[in-house]
């Protein structure tokens, strides 16, 4: 019999956190990101859940779990049903000093993306695209940065950076790969974006399509946007998965 919340743990999609079944959780361990421990997977049992509230142990991890900064956001991953899921929360401390994560509304699996990734560094330039803009960019006088990608694929890409990005916000991406692969100019969404250590953050973007644009943007704002952004399609993206991965394996790369 199908398993809807499974189906959609396994083919990438992003689901309701209130549909997982955390009662398989307790009395097993979690991992947990936290960016006042930078670079460190800190690793405590779950108790007990109710909802997407979950009541951790204070122990472990060498006493880092019992300080963990009340109200702070985090990253929690762990394995469901054989999958790896990561989900954004709120650490919250009860006035008896317990520990819980509120989850996030919207789980994503780690496991199996539609959009395989391929390890590849490349350079990268980037500049966030101003939300608060009313009239015409001038992309020449954007905040460019140059980096390298470490992974790609056509729904998107991990790259590092020196300075935090706020998940949600769009970047203009140009990443040194043959057109046939990426167009010279892409619209892309920050996902997440946590710290490896104290010199960088890993930054996982999601490539937007000609089809989420139109719906991300009013009319006002669209005609605004560079043209080349809407030269990637979704048809594009499902295309050029496996190019990637062909590209890749082909030692082309190198």
């Amino acid at each position: 019999m199908p398993h809807p919340v499974l189906d959609a743990v396994t083919s990438g999609k992003e689901i309701d956190a209130l549909r997982l079944d955390l009662s398989c959780l307790v009395g097993h361990t979690v991992s947990i990101y936290s960016e006042q421990f930078p670079g460190t997977e800190l690793q405590t049992r779950v108790m007990a859940y109710a909802g997407r509230d979950v009541h951790i142990s204070n122990a472990g991890s060498g006493g880092k779990i019992d300080n963990l900064v009340h109200r702070q956001t985090v990253v929690v991953k762990f394995a469901y049903k054989g999958q790896q899921i990561a989900v954004r929360a709120k650490l919250k401390r009860s006035q008896g000093g317990r520990c819980f994560l509120a989850l996030d509304e919207r789980v994503v699996p780690l496991a199996q993306r539609r959009f395989v990734r391929m390890p590849m560094v490349r350079p990268v330039n980037l500049a966030p695209y101003p939300n608060s803009s009313f009239g015409p960019v001038d992309i020449a006088r954007l905040r460019w940065i140059q980096t390298e990608s470490i992974n790609i694929s056509s729904g998107g890409a991990l790259v590092q950076l020196s300075n935090y990005l706020q998940p949600d916000i769009y970047l203009l991406m140009h990443f040194d790969l043959p057109k046939k692969l990426l167009p010279d100019l892409v619209l892309a969404k920050v996902r997440h974006c946590y710290q490896i250590d104290f010199s960088g953050y890993k930054v996982g973007v999601e490539f937007v399509v000609r089809e989420a644009t139109r719906k991300a943007f009013p009319r006002n704002r669209l005609e605004n946007l560079p043209p080349a952004v809407f030269s990637y399609t979704a048809s594009d993206r499902e295309k050029r998965n496996y190019e990637i991965q062909a590209w890749m394996h082909s030692g082309k790369a190198r």
